[in-house]
């Protein structure tokens, strides 16, 4: 997982990072692991809370790139 991390995230130009978590308890965790994927100039982001996520999963993720 760190290999392919290193080789398509640079590539992936990655503009913003929509995070829905269950619980904003866990905002600093988040960030945290945000951080290592993205230790220099960062996509922008947003962190949003709700009720309930599919399969009981505590957070989801969605990103926008753009083409060159």
């Amino acid at each position: 997982l760190e290999a392919a991390r290193q080789r398509f995230l640079p590539a992936l130009n990655l503009d913003r990072i929509g995070r829905i978590v269950r619980s904003l308890g866990d905002f600093a965790r988040v960030n945290e692991v945000y951080g290592r994927y993205f230790p220099r100039d960062p996509p922008s982001r947003a962190t949003v809370q709700v009720a309930a996520l599919p399969r009981g999963a505590r957070i989801e993720i969605d990103a926008v790139a753009v083409a060159d």
